[in-house]
């Protein structure tokens, strides 16, 4: 793309509509493919490519925001799940008040001083359960945050369905277009015979 036609699709659409610590080159990169990709011929089908490159970057943000939520959420969630016995986080997987609560004997404590034996006893069931251990702290720091990855999922494909439309009139305002130049043809080669 020359930079005359860079410089015009700027002053028609503006900066790139992304968030002042996203990457511009990125954002103008997704741009270009979708320019490469449907070859706008007019105006119109500019603004649908356009349409479709922001909301394919709203997608690709909401969901980056929805790894983000989990991650912020597993610290606490693997406190939690060290801080039970296996029967007992399984059991409150959720979360309640009652479990959520140390109670003086549900759990060893880090006041409590065990014995040499006691602490091999716990690192080696530790050890034993850790891949179910990391499915549970996953699942746990992913219940934490259910309203609002709900939430992200339901603007997830919001997004999405506003991509799709911008999508569907890139290639309804193409057939168009190629109708009426077909129709133009046709009529042109009806008048020259």
């Amino acid at each position: 793309v020359c930079s005359s036609d860079l410089l015009i699709r700027k002053m028609i659409f503006g900066p790139a509509p992304i968030l002042a610590n996203e990457n511009s080159a990125e954002y103008e990169l997704l741009l270009e493919r979708h320019y490469a990709d449907f070859k706008p011929k007019d105006i119109a089908m500019e603004c649908y490519v356009h349409d479709g490159a922001y909301w394919n970057w709203e997608v690709r943000r909401l969901r980056r925001m929805r790894i983000c939520l989990i991650e912020a959420a597993t610290p606490n969630a693997m406190a939690w799940v060290l801080g039970f016995p296996r029967d007992v986080r399984l059991r409150y997987i959720r979360g309640t008040k009652d479990a959520d609560v140390v109670k003086p004997g549900d759990v060893h404590s880090f006041e409590d001083k065990p014995s040499e034996e006691g602490m091999q006893a716990r690192v080696n069931g530790l050890t034993e359960n850790f891949g179910s251990m990391k499915d549970t702290i996953m699942t746990r720091a992913f219940l934490e945050e259910l309203n609002l990855l709900e939430c992200l999922d339901r603007m997830i494909a919001n997004a999405e369905s506003h991509r799709n439309a911008a999508y569907r009139e890139i290639h309804r305002h193409r057939a168009a277009l190629n109708y009426e130049e077909r129709e133009k043809n046709s009529n042109y080669r009806r008048r020259g015979n």
